[in-house]
Order: C-alpha cells, then sequence, then structure tokens
C-alpha cells in the first residue's frame, strides 16, 4: 500500500513565502494483516514468517508466490477477453439474415441466407444451429417474492457446414422444422421463440450471431 511524505524547507523573502527546496520520499506498508493475518503466517511486525531463510522448519515450502501467482492468472483472464473484444470490434462484420421463407410453418422448411460485410476467413466447419425456447417461471425468491424467468431449449437441431475456399460472405441454411412443436409466442409472459444461432471459427476469437427465426403454426 503506497505512501507518499513530502516535507518542504521554507524561506521567508519580503513580500512572498516560497519554498527553498521539496523533498519527497515514497515508501509501503505492506497491510498484510488484514489479507492473511488470521492464518499465523505473519510476525509480530506483519512480516512474513516464511521468507527466505527466515522460513520455519516446519513450514519449507510456503511461500507467498501463490498470491501472486493467482493475481496474474486472475489479470490475465482479463487481458483475453478484452483482446477478444478488441479483435472483435477491429472486423466490424455486420451479420444480417435474408429469410426466404417468411413466416416459416411448423412440419415445413426454414430457409434464410447469412450475409457478412465484409468477408471471414473460415478456419473450419460452421456450426448453424436451430432451436427452440420456451421462457418458464421459475419459483419466487424467499426474500423478495419476485419470481424470475428462466429459457429453456425446447427443441435443438444443428447441421455442421464444410467452409469454402474464399472469403464467407453467403451462407444459404436450410432446417427441417417438426410439426409437433410450440411456434412463436411472444405475447406471453412464459414467450415461445425460435432462434437461428451460427458460429464460425476464425483465427483467433471465433464469430457468433444469433437471430430470431419466424417459425408459426401452420394455418391448416
Amino acid at each position: 500500500m503506497p505512501q507518499t511524505y513530502i516535507r518542504a524547507v521554507w524561506s521567508v523573502p519580503i513580500g512572498r513565502i516560497s519554498p527553498d527546496a521539496v523533498v519527497a520520499a515514497t515508501g509501503y506498508v505492506r497491510a498484510l494483516e488484514g489479507l492473511v493475518g488470521h492464518l499465523g503466517v505473519l510476525d509480530d511486525e506483519g512480516r512474513p514468517v516464511a521468507h527466505g531463510p527466515r522460513t520455519p522448519k516446519d513450514a519449507p515450502g510456503l511461500f507467498f508466490k501463490a498470491i501472486i501467482v493467482v493475481f496474474d492468472l486472475f489479470a490475465l483472464l482479463i487481458v483475453y477477453d478484452s483482446v477478444r473484444q478488441i479483435v472483435q470490434w477491429l472486423r466490424h462484420v455486420r451479420a444480417s439474415m435474408r429469410w426466404t421463407t417468411l413466416p416459416a410453418f411448423l412440419g415445413g422448411q426454414l430457409q434464410g441466407t447469412l450475409l457478412l460485410q465484409p468477408g471471414l476467413r473460415v478456419n473450419g466447419p460452421i456450426r448453424a444451429t436451430l432451436r427452440c425456447v420456451q421462457d418458464e417461471e421459475g419459483p419466487p425468491d424467499p426474500e423478495s417474492g419476485i419470481s424470475q424467468v428462466e429459457p429453456f431449449v425446447v427443441y435443438e437441431q444443428t447441421r455442421m457446414i464444410p467452409p469454402g475456399d474464399e472469403k464467407l460472405r453467403e451462407l444459404p441454411l436450410s432446417f427441417d422444422i417438426p410439426r409437433d412443436l410450440p411456434d412463436t409466442r411472444l405475447q406471453k409472459r412464459e414467450a415461445v421463440y425460435w432462434q437461428v444461432a451460427i458460429e464460425v471459427p476464425l483465427l483467433g476469437p471465433d464469430f457468433e450471431t444469433v437471430f430470431l427465426a419466424p417459425v408459426y403454426a401452420s394455418r391448416d
């Protein structure tokens, strides 16, 4: 915990006060008592008893480097997530879906084309998933009495699409929709909706996007 101490030497010329010199010293205190003081690993001065030649015989392998390693790993996770978001932002990929069947009906087919600008250089098979999701109301919270709505996957269908040789700019998609499933119902609290999720493997962080799919009951 850094602490800074400043000492000034003053002279008093006629009409003003100004320092002749400013001496600044920066030091620190360990402040480990609040963190590990209850573990019995600090001496009376707050210094680790397990350190170099001062390490007790009954604790030869106890060092405080483990604490540094934990914080380093945590910092690496933050850096990785930040880099992933920056890479996604630098790509400026704009994804949209052009539905061929609008709407699609239960028992029929859902067809559409994924449009990407600019194109992406794919590094493996593309995963396209059609799923039916239903929101269900859970038990009320004991303290607030408010129940939370959680989504559950009712149905899921996945296709693996091999990549082409050129940049991916358009990706035709087609799914067979079972007839015995609920259609889209967004007006209810326990809503039902369909999604198409696409994962494109790339060098670096993968590209992922999700679209609501227009799946409804047949008029017959």
